[in-house]
């Protein structure tokens, strides 16, 4: 499920600072920040709203929205990092705080019931700790220090999670900066880990900060590991991947304003793969990680390991990610999305997505969920998952357009520094039905630029290909002559038309729907707001390069949340990533999903040892492991091998298939 756009009613509200850490044991849901003061909402029959001093760590049930009367645990600094016991007793808690219940401390452990603190755990740590994970005994710390119990740590250690004592487990020592002491001018920052990300099955950890060098107990030498290493956790002593790097980080972004920009890190669910979440700048048209959010496959190896793919926001920062099997969320303070073009300003591509988003897993492209948060402040500092929903922390107090002035007006929402988006009210994961053997329609013809008919021809690609057939669609009242490329996906006909737009049409193999506009780079909703950045600065979005390229397209098909295109003249095969997801600001004439990148890729180029050239296609899809074009001069089915994302052999005619396979747009059977 994707979560609801709508946050549930009753979170209490932080009347000041920040949230910046979110945790659940149980029926309580434990909030960490710089806040000192909040205000419980709470549900109906579960009592009366109050105002209550409850600096920097608190808990409330987050069914009714009550806060805990038994937890006051007491810190006298900001808590930026929160960690559940095993036992779901107590709570680690670490941040910028140096005392907690009048004892000095950088890291405590409180007793989830009472918020008492457990005098037994006593770490001593001589740095800011910004990351905590628990594996088994061990609690892992990273942050900004170099000496826990007395021995030497640099940015990373392991902790007794009983007693706190230092450990020789994970003692690996990160060193270096990123910038600073390499370019001139580069800004300083502590040199240190920003997150530990743990993967699922604790065979492996991800560490991302501001180091460019990874030491540990098997390698006195170390590893050049710049701002993000990962770390094998099982052998007796963990220790640095010597097969895993990545230069994805090595760019040296805006130095002058960031020393480094790695922020947060999140795994999939299943393992599969990870991102990182990412600030630092960076200058247009790069697609570099800084600003961005970046996958990485789990089972990629090597030592320039390549990005699964990057989303850039036209340099605002990303501060924190969390991943469901539907979506990667996304917080911080951008203003748009698909944005490598951009600085500052949207370009070719960018969508409005105000501090947060849901990006598609497979390919990175923006989901339709936008519910937005503006003003944006600094941003969306921390993003947590439960089984229910989404929790989204922040410094200010709007969800949805609101303004400088308070949160007021249709879709917006009062939930200050924390909301909640519930599943419940969401939507199921877009699928990836792009059509089946049967018919093939095809949408007016190449010979009479007047035909605005839709025919069809009998297809089984197994034992031969049938001849023209009745449609059996009503035509839809659309003027076929006018669309250039079509593809049939999740019961829909997508569709580009020689006025440089795209839509679509729901069709069930005889009747069609009304005609939508895909245009999510000028969402009604966001496109009038500003953005708080300066002038009158909106959330407007700017199409993608490929609208301008649709009244030359000759075929189009669906695949790997991708659409491949040719166009008029051109032998070669495009592609461009594409979320097929529509649930964004509803409207009865265009939708403000189906996001395409902004970035075209040459899949096969006949010209640089492409083995097809498409100079001639006239409809084009893909069945039973073949490309399947036709020619526009005679008008045959010709076919290719496709291993899925390229075609593997030459095109032959399929000689089975009479008849004319022509179409501005051709598609199969719904």
């Amino acid at each position: 499920m994707v979560a609801s756009t709508v946050p549930y009613a009753y979170t209490p509200n932080f009347q000041n600072g920040a949230v910046e850490s979110i945790a659940q044991v149980g029926n309580r849901l434990l909030v960490g920040g710089s806040f000192t003061t909040v205000t419980s909402v709470p549900k109906p029959g579960s009592g009366s709203a109050s105002t209550q001093t409850r600096p920097y760590l608190t808990a409330f049930d987050p069914t009714t929205g009550v806060l805990d009367p038994g937890f006051r645990p007491v810190v006298n600094g900001e808590v930026d990092a929160i960690q559940t016991s095993a036992n779901g007793a107590g709570v680690y808690a670490a941040g910028k705080f140096t005392t907690a219940g009048g004892v000095s401390e950088r890291i405590a452990l409180f007793n989830v019931h009472n918020g008492q603190l457990v005098t037994t755990f006593r770490p001593v740590v001589n740095g800011i700790i910004k990351s905590l994970v628990l594996q088994g005994t061990h609690l892992l710390i990273g942050g900004y220090f170099t000496a826990v119990g007395g021995q030497a740590r640099n940015g990373l250690a392991s902790i007794n999670a009983t007693t706190g004592a230092v450990e020789p487990y994970f003692a690996i020592q990160l060193s270096g900066h990123h910038n600073f002491g390499k370019i001139a001018g580069a800004i300083q920052s502590p040199v240190g880990a920003t997150a530990i990300a743990l993967s699922p099955d604790g065979s492996r950890a991800i560490v991302g900060g501001n180091f460019n060098h990874a030491t540990d107990s098997t390698n006195k030498t170390g590893y050049a590991r710049d701002q993000i290493v990962s770390i094998r956790m099982t052998t007796a002593l963990p220790t640095v991947d010597p097969n895993w790097n990545t230069n994805a980080f090595a760019p040296a972004c805006f130095y002058r304003s960031f020393d480094s920009y790695t922020q947060d890190i999140a795994w999939a669910p299943d393992g599969s793969y990870f991102v990182v979440a990412s600030t630092g700048g960076y200058t247009r048209g790069t697609f570099d990680s800084c600003d961005a959010a970046t996958r990485f496959d789990a089972s990629a190896t090597g030592q320039n390991v390549p990005r699964a793919w990057v989303n850039d926001t036209g340099t605002d920062s990303i501060y924190s990610v969390y991943v469901t099997k539907a979506a990667v969320y996304v917080g911080g303070h951008m203003r748009w999305l698909n944005n490598p073009y951009g600085q500052d300003s949207p370009a070719s591509g960018a969508v409005p997505r105000p501090s947060i988003a849901a990006l598609d897993p497979v390919n990175g492209e923006p989901l339709g969920w936008n519910p937005g948060r503006n003003p944006r402040g600094h941003g969306a500092e921390v993003i947590y998952g439960t089984a229910t929903g989404i929790w989204v922390g922040s410094d200010t107090d709007c969800v949805g357009a609101g303004s400088g002035s308070g949160c007021s007006g249709s879709r917006v929402y009062l939930r200050q520094k924390l909301a909640f988006f519930p599943y419940a009210g969401g939507r199921a994961v877009v699928g990836d039905n792009a059509g089946r053997p049967g018919i093939v329609f095809k949408a007016g013809t190449w010979t009479n630029s007047a035909d605005n008919r839709l025919a069809a021809n009998n297809f089984n690609p197994a034992t031969g290909s049938g001849g023209a057939i009745t449609s059996p669609s009503n035509g839809g009242g659309i003027t076929w002559s006018q669309v250039r490329g079509a593809f049939m996906l999740n019961g829909r006909v997508w569709y580009g038309k020689s006025d440089g737009k795209f839509y679509y049409r729901t069709f069930d193999g005889r009747n069609f729907g009304p005609e939508l506009l895909v245009d999510p780079y000028n969402d009604p909703y966001w496109s009038g707001v500003q953005t708080g950045s300066g002038g009158a600065q909106t959330y407007q979005g700017t199409v993608t390069s490929f609208y301008s390229e649709i009244p030359n397209i000759t075929g189009m098909f669906y695949a790997n949340r991708s659409i491949y295109y040719t166009l008029s003249g051109d032998g070669r095969l495009f592609r461009r990533a594409f979320s097929p997801d529509t649930a964004g600001t509803p409207s009865s004439t265009q939708v403000t999903g189906g996001v395409i990148s902004p970035q075209r890729i040459t899949v096969s180029d006949p010209n640089h040892g492409g083995l097809v050239n498409f100079s001639a296609a006239a409809g084009m899809f893909v069945s039973n492991g073949s490309l399947w074009n036709a020619s526009r001069f005679s008008g045959r089915l010709y076919r290719a091998s496709w291993s899925g994302s390229n075609v593997t052999s030459r095109s032959v005619q399929d000689t089975r298939a009479g008849g004319s396979w022509t179409g501005r747009g051709v598609f199969l059977t719904p």
